[in-house]
């Protein structure tokens, strides 16, 4: 959770979702996203969401500038926007992870 006035940045940051045979099997699972802020501005660039089911990224009612690019996301980027502040996001990848994603990928190939 960002809460500063400051700005901050993610770059080559790799966020997993916990999922897998490391991971205890009573833990229990608040639903936050990777990333929230509700202050002054963001950059995440060249990143990797992994496996989440949920939002990657909230944005408060006082953001106020965020780029979001060059990040590959897990089925796409999952965002929620509760501000007025400008967002960019650009140049992003979806990673196809279920199979409707992949043959909705595959078929998208094939057209272009």
């Amino acid at each position: 959770m960002l809460m500063g006035q400051g700005r901050a940045t993610f770059i080559g940051c790799h966020f997993y979702y916990p999922e897998g045979p490391f991971v205890h099997k009573d833990l229990v699972d608040p639903g936050h996203p990777a990333i929230y802020t509700d202050r002054a501005g963001m950059t995440v660039s060249g990143c990797d969401f992994t496996g989440f089911n949920r939002n990657h990224i909230v944005l408060g009612s006082k953001s106020k500038s965020t780029i979001v690019s060059a990040t590959r996301f897990l089925d796409g980027l999952q965002l929620a926007y509760q501000g007025y502040g400008k967002v960019e996001t650009s140049g992003n990848i979806e990673d196809c992870g279920t199979l409707a994603c992949r043959t909705y990928c595959h078929n998208a190939c094939l057209t272009n």
